[in-house]
């Protein structure tokens, strides 16, 4: 029986800024970026320090990289409107890699924690995805197995790293496969 479901923050609820300059600019996360991201994720960079690193890797001024990355953020509210029909059916959680500050603060932007039960942010548990253990932490602060649990992510080595460790996965491409996705797992599971 299927107990909770986990979302992703970036490109699943909100785009993800960083995502979009890298394709803009014509960069892949990885080397520099990749770090750079990591480490911030990680919170071992504030934010300052990430949109820095990222400017001595593109060449940019840390004012460009600031502006172009908080340009033409948009919430996904047809998804925050369906996980306001999951409350009551399912535990639901926020699992994302990000820096507490800036997630905190977009949280509250856009009145969004209380839709979850539970919200770890990479920073804050010194974790990051793929890592098994920030999912293991995740589903600790949930008391439910990974059976029990639904994860969706836009990214499929993340949620390739939850069915490692028998979650259900579900790669995010739109509110209406998600939720055929969820309902579909939800009635296969049923105990």
């Amino acid at each position: 029986m299927i107990r909770a479901v986990i979302f992703d923050f970036f490109d699943v609820i909100r785009t993800d800024g960083y995502n979009r300059w890298l394709k803009q600019h014509g960069y892949e996360r990885e080397d520099a970026f990749l770090a750079a991201s990591e480490k911030h994720d990680r919170g071992d960079y504030s934010d300052k320090e990430f949109f820095k690193a990222i400017a001595d890797a593109s060449g940019e001024t840390v004012e460009q990289i600031e502006k172009e990355l908080e340009a033409d953020n948009v919430l996904n509210e047809p998804l925050v409107d369906y996980i306001s029909t999951l409350r009551g059916k399912y535990k639901l959680a926020l699992l994302s890699n990000s820096s507490s500050e800036y997630l905190r603060n977009e949280l509250a932007k856009y009145d969004l924690e209380k839709y979850f039960d539970e919200i770890v942010i990479s920073s804050e548990v010194g974790l990051i995805k793929p890592e098994p253990a920030v999912f293991e932490h995740i589903m600790q602060k949930l008391n439910v197995q990974p059976q029990e649990c639904i994860f969706t992510d836009d990214n499929p080595k993340h949620t390739d790293a939850a069915v490692k460790l028998g979650i259900h996965g579900i790669v995010y491409t739109s509110v209406p496969e998600l939720k055929q996705q969820i309902e579909k797992i939800a009635k296969t599971s049923k105990s």
